[in-house]
């Protein structure tokens, strides 16, 4: 009988495969803190391109400037679990990688209130405004808004 090992070989790109998506997170260099509060540069995981796409790709098949018959109230109700869902995965390690996602998400969303709106229709900045009065007078509406600025306008 013929006897077969099997042999480790060593990969010289071993940085380069540590940057591939694992489970929808990329390990790289990212800014942490120390117990005692300093910086310094970690080695940590973060929500991976593909995984953004893919969320960005979910929001458009949405089709929120679509829905101008139901109140923003019904919208959070349609959307927060799922957004909760991607807050809770992507967002446990590093979560102000996914902070370009939910600004997509605002911005989906102003232009839900361009299309309800005959007011807000042609004036990209009052919708901006009047989503910022929103997030203030209810700020657990949507729940992204927990972990964004409160200003979208500045």
């Amino acid at each position: 009988m013929y006897q077969r090992s099997l042999t480790l070989r060593v990969d010289a790109h071993r940085a380069s495969s540590l940057l591939t998506p694992l489970l929808g997170f990329t390990f790289r260099k990212r800014a942490a803190r120390k117990a005692d509060g300093k910086m310094f540069t970690g080695f940590s995981p973060g929500i991976s391109n593909k995984a953004k796409k893919a969320i960005v790709r979910k929001m458009r098949d949405w089709q929120v400037h679509t829905l101008t018959t139901r109140t923003i109230g019904e919208l959070s109700r349609l959307f927060n679990a799922q957004i909760r869902g991607w807050m809770n995965y992507y967002g446990a390690f590093y979560k102000s990688a996914m902070s370009g996602i939910l600004r997509v998400l605002d911005l989906r969303l102003i232009n839900w209130a361009r299309a309800k709106y005959r007011k807000q229709s042609d004036h990209f900045m009052r919708a901006v405004k009047w989503l910022d009065s929103v997030k203030k007078r209810y700020p657990n509406l949507f729940v992204h808004w927990v972990f964004m600025s409160p200003k979208l306008a500045e």
